[in-house]
């Protein structure tokens, strides 16, 4: 990139995906059960899934396409977090925004720091508000403890690599996907009643495959993707 370039990244966790992540491990004894092709198969999710996306005020994509992106393609490797995408930046490469914004700038514009500076307190910001990714319902605005955060991620994380697992073998009953899931609501307390309903929504589902156990866990959304956006410095800071 030239000079004063913008540089516009997207990103996904596995606190901000965790909504998706567990509607992936609902649709997968669905999936083994499909005889009709894949058309047939997206009807039958989206018909499954009507009354979550009743819940948004507003998709981006139309319900079969989100079908085919969340539920049917697959999902190989890890996630690329905010504080990922910070620390693969070249040096030379300022954050300069991001959407949605965890980031309160309190720099004065006269003091000069570093690209490093800035990245160091971007990052910081993240870990203290990255259970704002979780449920986009919640609306408040106060930072974690950094370990709460850590914790949470930690747990995402696994349940991201337990999802991948439940998919490649399709062994339900032998998993530890609920327990991690309970321990989000057993230990983080920096999670929002609400979304601690769904949670554990979603862990009778899970045991019992009846989708009325699903009435609390349907309207939970995270908030999916970040865009973060980097300058590239026109006069190099150390």
């Amino acid at each position: 990139m030239k000079p004063g370039g913008i540089l516009l990244v997207t990103t996904f966790d596995a606190i901000s995906g965790l909504a998706e992540v567990l509607r992936r491990v609902i649709a997968t004894p669905i999936l083994r059960r499909a005889r009709e092709g894949r058309l047939a198969t997206i009807k039958q999710l989206t018909k499954f899934f009507q009354k979550d996306f009743q819940s948004l005020g507003g998709m981006t994509r139309s319900r079969d396409n989100w079908i085919l992106d969340s539920i049917l393609n697959p999902w190989i490797g890890s996630t690329f977090s905010i504080e990922d995408a910070i620390k693969a930046s070249p040096k030379d490469f300022r954050p300069i925004s991001m959407t949605p914004n965890l980031h309160l700038d309190q720099h004065w514009y006269k003091n000069s720091f570093s690209n490093q500076v800035e990245k160091d307190s971007w990052t910081t910001s993240y870990k203290l508000n990255s259970h704002h990714l979780l449920d986009a319902r919640i609306d408040s605005k106060i930072p974690s403890e950094i370990r709460l955060n850590t914790k949470l991620q930690q747990i995402c994380n696994k349940i991201f690599l337990e999802m991948q697992y439940l998919i490649a073998d399709g062994q339900q009953e032998n998993n530890n996907l609920e327990k991690l899931v309970l321990e989000i609501i057993a230990d983080c307390p920096q999670v929002d009643i609400l979304t601690k309903n769904s949670l554990r929504s979603f862990t009778e589902y899970f045991k019992t495959s009846d989708s009325s156990k699903l009435q609390d866990f349907r309207p939970f959304w995270g908030r999916g993707q970040q865009y973060l956006c980097f300058e590239k410095e026109t006069t190099s800071f150390t």
